[in-house]
């Protein structure tokens, strides 16, 4: 099923249907982290860090979005997610908690798939330290001249997923670190430490995913699954998102972290 599923979305992403626009990544949005307790984690990013709010108001119950629970894989769950913004950054750090909240475990996050937040900034507060939020979630402090936020992700095989990242991402090499297209966000791969990665599923708390803006999502997709990413998405399709929203899909890198695709206009 899933080497039709490949075949079919690469046809598309090159055939008639999709052959005004050739798969391209041209920006990033958001870094999706998935919370055991949306309150808690709440209170530290914005209460602790002092982290400022973005975009909506926090949904005070659980939502029922059929279209957002099939692009996670999790077709019936409810959720409730947040957005809160870093100075200095574009990219945003969005909240996810699906399912009633639990008691995060606070254990650090297991290798391969585990993502650092590297917070750049001016002051000295903290500078020099890795901060852990209630899922075990790492925030590097480090200071500097301009504020902002970079991510690291620890993977299995550097070298595999710089291959994905240049070839099919077009995300841009300086050694470890790779810069997205539109924009001046980067990510740096680290070799990971440990496999216990491997069998957590996605979404579980602790585990991330990178919002990529992109043309032509089918056939990209098509690519990254040749390249040995799997959909996560139900389905294995783009969704349409609520409210006449773009479509979307998520799939998970080898190496046990996620990459969400969107329909850039």
């Amino acid at each position: 099923m899933r080497k039709i599923f490949q075949a079919l979305l690469i046809v598309l992403g090159v055939g008639t249907l999709w052959a005004q626009q050739e798969p391209s990544v041209v920006g990033v949005a958001t870094f999706l982290h998935i919370v055991s307790d949306l309150d808690q984690s709440l209170d530290f990013y914005h209460g602790t860090l002092g982290l400022e709010m973005a975009g909506h108001a926090v949904p005070p119950k659980m939502l029922d979005s059929a279209p957002v629970a099939n692009m996670y894989g999790v077709p019936g769950k409810q959720y409730r997610a947040a957005v809160v913004k870093v100075p200095g950054s574009s990219l945003l750090l969005e909240l996810v908690q699906w399912g009633p909240a639990q008691k995060p475990s606070r254990d650090p996050v297991v290798d391969p798939g585990a993502i650092t937040l590297i917070w750049h900034r001016t002051d000295a507060a903290n500078a020099g330290t890795t901060l852990h939020d209630p899922d075990g979630f790492p925030i590097q402090v480090v200071q500097a001249e301009n504020p902002g936020v970079e991510l690291s992700i620890s993977v299995t095989d550097i070298g595999k997923t710089a291959a994905t990242f240049k070839k099919v991402l077009g995300f841009k090499a300086d050694g470890d670190w790779f810069t997205v297209p539109g924009g001046s966000t980067r990510i740096r791969l680290a070799k990971a430490t440990g496999t216990a990665g491997l069998e957590i599923p996605f979404p579980s708390p602790g585990r991330g995913s990178v919002r990529l803006m992109a043309h032509n999502i089918a056939g990209l997709a098509g690519q990254l699954t040749a390249a040995g990413l799997t959909v996560v998405t139900t389905g294995e399709w783009p969704v349409q998102l609520p409210y006449n929203g773009p479509k979307a899909m998520i799939l998970r890198e080898p190496s046990s972290f996620g990459l969400q695709l969107i329909e850039a206009k």
